[in-house]
């Protein structure tokens, strides 16, 4: 069996602030071989980490501001659950030499990114912009035409394959559902990567060394490699 490769749910997620530098560093502390994040827009133009398009949940409802309508400045200086702050993109290339996932969340967000890393050439292979919009997606064709790309769906369908192939992406990131041995065989012979997300419990781990998928996401990236080496070893025994 290929190794599949573990990437790191906003970081460590189930250890630190999703995000957020402590969040970063866990995840490749804890052996993850790459790490999503999700990019928005401040008010004022700046690619911004975060996932939600509020800051209520990242501030245990202490701040109900919306992304978009603050500023960078004003935006870096709340401090989240846990003590962390806020990144934008580029402190991310600064922080990790490792693979990233890159999710846009918000219009505009291709074109921002673009900017970034058209200035930071050598950080381009490193970076898969994806996303569940294809129009984002497509925009990503327009402005990054060197960049590897991945469609987001929550479950396997054939038409989001079609789509995939459609829009000339490298990987299909699917949900479990719907996701079976011959779909992922179909995946592969489209000449796409397919990778499952969450990785959340050993149950999954087993489904996904079963399925053949060539990567998974996780909030734990340490529990989640422990889960996989294991199911390996029971599908091989």
């Amino acid at each position: 069996m290929n190794a599949i490769t573990i990437t790191g749910h906003r970081g460590a997620m189930a250890h630190a602030p999703e995000n957020t530098a402590p969040s970063l560093a866990l995840a490749h502390e804890h052996g993850a071989d790459e790490i999503e994040l999700d990019i928005r827009l401040s008010s004022d133009g700046v690619p911004v980490v975060i996932h939600d398009g509020t800051m209520k949940r990242v501030t245990s409802g202490r701040r109900e501001d919306e992304v978009v309508g603050l500023t960078w400045d004003e935006l870096r200086a709340i401090e989240l659950d846990g003590g962390a702050r806020l990144l934008r993109f580029e402190q991310v290339l600064e922080q990790t030499t490792l693979p990233l996932q890159v999710e846009l969340k918000a219009d505009g967000a291709a074109e921002v990114v673009a900017d970034v890393l058209n200035a930071r050439t050598q950080d381009q292979d490193r970076c898969t912009l994806t996303s569940f919009q294809r129009d984002y997606l497509i925009k990503v064709g327009e402005v990054m035409p060197w960049a590897r790309r991945g469609f987001i769906v929550f479950g396997y369908e054939d038409e989001a394959l079609a789509q995939a192939v459609e829009l000339g992406v490298q990987t299909l990131y699917t949900g479990w559902e719907g996701l079976t041995v011959e779909m992922v065989a179909r995946i592969h012979d489209r000449g796409l990567r397919a990778a499952g997300w969450l990785l959340d419990e050993p149950a999954r781990a087993r489904v996904a060394v079963e399925l053949g998928v060539d990567g998974v996401t996780a909030d734990d990236p340490q529990a989640a490699r422990a889960w996989l080496e294991q199911a390996a070893e029971e599908s091989a025994a």
